[in-house]
């Protein structure tokens, strides 16, 4: 029985620990999921701990959906699908909560990354009209700008619409922040001037830049004068286009801020400046931006047809496409390898969860069954030692039931025997008294009224037949009546021996009266209360 509870306490044991494990993934995500906003940074390291190939098919689409947002909220552009596309397929079937909103917009923002415009505003849509049922203002903005960024070129006055839609809606969140109100302002005013519409473009260009002030970040300023630039150099407004350039560059140093002043210089003819700031730049990029700069590079020294550097930029030119074509094919590549990767990884995981699952069954069954034959061998126990207590109860009142009876039986006999030595001794007495001289002159008094005279041999006589055959009286009466005087006790022995009250008050030459009032007042020398109860009930009975 030792060995059965040590066993069972390692299955649960076992069971507790492997339930432990899963609770844990989930309040690594919840934390991951409680800062995400705030540090995502953080977010993402926290994800790092936990074991996607351990999760559950539910777990592993949530986890999917918060590293992209994490990544995404820490300024990566998130270019491949892997882990966002298992969160979009899980939740399309869970449009009712948060999550199918988010996954909406990730897998939008992903499409959006790589021109597949069509599929991004179907997702977009979705996101719009789920945060809209369940009241999310700021999801629902960040849908609308991500919308109207995605069709601005393609249908401009809706993209119109839609960022206007989403500057209106988003002033009236109560978790509103002044940097997106500009971010939002600005990308309104980009679509007017994308529809040519320049009045309402610099308008609301001057309205975001009326609300900068000290506490706003240098990112969101610098933006600010980026857009100015880039809508300046649409209208061909060249000198306004480079002096807003040079105002983001004085706020913040960085190569996207550095290109759009090289191509400002460019349209002004300070090719040579331009030239050296996208040499400079050209450094620190990436193929695919390689590829973009050399063709700027190509047209700058193009005018300069015969010269030896046109040449070297024709030849990089030539050079990064290639690798840039051989980066997206390689790209390509690891993407279809990294996919097919996951899906073999997802198999052996849903295998392991199979099997953990089939693990956590068993022993979910093998404690029930050892549960069930612990409570069964439990109450086989306790019904035998019920019926154990209630044999030794039966047969403790059956001997009690025995002793009780043959007490009874006892105390009969004892009675009896009593009875008939009493019956004995009453004859013997009657037998005694009738020998003595008292009984022959009270038999003579009797009828006669006549004084009965009583000697001391008379008293000695009743005082030796008392004391004898009535197992010590006149001792008894002493003994518990300690006040009674001598004449008192003879009279008691005269009421022993039966004398009626005109016997004894023919011996004491009193009225029969007279004795009564006598007999009474025995009752208080004798310490009887009971109204009901005689001096000579109490003197029979000792």
């Amino acid at each position: 029985m030792n060995g059965s509870k040590e066993y069972f306490t390692l299955l649960i044991a076992l069971l507790l620990t492997m339930l432990c494990s899963c609770g844990r993934n989930a309040k690594v995500m919840d934390e991951a999921e409680r800062i995400v906003e705030q540090s995502p940074d953080s977010s993402l390291a926290l994800l790092s701990t936990v074991d996607r190939y351990s999760l559950s098919k539910s777990d592993r689409a949530r986890y999917g959906l918060l590293f992209t947002m994490a990544q995404d909220k820490s300024g990566v552009d998130v270019d491949m699908d892997t882990l966002i596309r298992q969160s979009y397929i899980y939740y399309k079937g869970e449009p009712e909560t948060k999550y199918y909103g988010l996954s909406q917009y990730y897998m939008g923002k992903y499409y959006f990354l790589n021109d597949s415009t069509t599929q991004c505003e179907d997702c977009f849509r979705n996101v719009i009209n789920n945060a809209k049922e369940r009241g999310d203002v700021d999801l629902q903005c960040l849908a609308l700008e991500k919308l109207s960024r995605s069709i601005v070129l393609s249908n401009t006055k809706q993209s119109i619409e839609y960022a206007r839609q989403g500057v209106a809606l988003y002033k009236t969140s109560k978790t509103r922040k002044l940097a997106n109100i500009v971010f939002y302002t600005l990308n309104l005013a980009f679509s007017y001037a994308m529809d040519d519409q320049k009045d309402s473009a610099f308008a609301y260009l001057r309205q975001a830049k009326g609300m900068l002030n000290s506490k706003i970040d240098k990112v969101v300023i610098a933006d600010v004068y980026y857009i100015y630039s880039g809508v300046y150099n649409y209208f061909d407004e060249t000198d306004s286009a480079l002096y807003y350039s040079c105002k983001a560059l004085e706020v913040m140093h960085s190569d996207k801020l550095l290109i759009s002043y090289a191509f400002c210089l460019q349209k002004s003819d300070s090719l040579e400046a331009a030239e050296k700031i996208l040499r400079d730049c050209v450094k620190r990029c990436s193929n695919q931006q390689k590829y973009t700069l050399y063709m700027d590079l190509c047209k700058m020294s193009g005018k300069r047809l015969f010269d030896k550097q046109h040449s070297d930029d024709i030849d990089s030119l030539d050079k990064y496409t290639k690798m840039y074509m051989l980066d997206l094919y390689s790209y390509k590549g690891k993407y279809f390898e990294e996919t097919i990767n996951q899906g073999r990884q997802l198999e052996r995981q849903e295998n392991a969860v199979m099997v953990r699952n089939g693990v956590i069954f068993f022993i979910v069954v093998t404690v029930l069954l050892l549960s069930a034959l612990v409570f069964v061998n439990h109450s086989k126990k306790k019904a035998l030692h019920a019926q154990e207590i209630k044999y030794m109860q039966d047969q403790y009142e059956m001997e009690l039931e025995s002793q009780r009876k043959e007490k009874e039986y006892l105390e009969k006999e004892h009675h009896l025997l009593l009875e008939s030595k009493n019956k004995q001794i009453a004859l013997l007495k009657n037998g005694l008294f009738e020998r003595l001289e008292l009984a022959k002159k009270i038999k003579d008094a009797k009828g006669q009224s006549s004084h009965i005279v009583i000697n001391d041999n008379d008293w000695n006589q009743l005082h030796s037949l008392l004391e004898g055959g009535e197992e010590y009286f006149v001792s008894k009466l002493k003994e518990r009546y300690p006040s009674l005087s001598n004449d008192e006790i003879q009279m008691c022995m005269l009421i022993r021996i039966g004398l009626s009250n005109e016997d004894m008050a023919n011996i004491y030459c009193i009225t029969v009266n007279s004795m009564k009032r006598k007999l009474y007042s025995f009752k208080e020398k004798m310490g009887i209360t009971d109204k009901d109860q005689s001096v000579r009930n109490v003197i029979q009975g000792l």
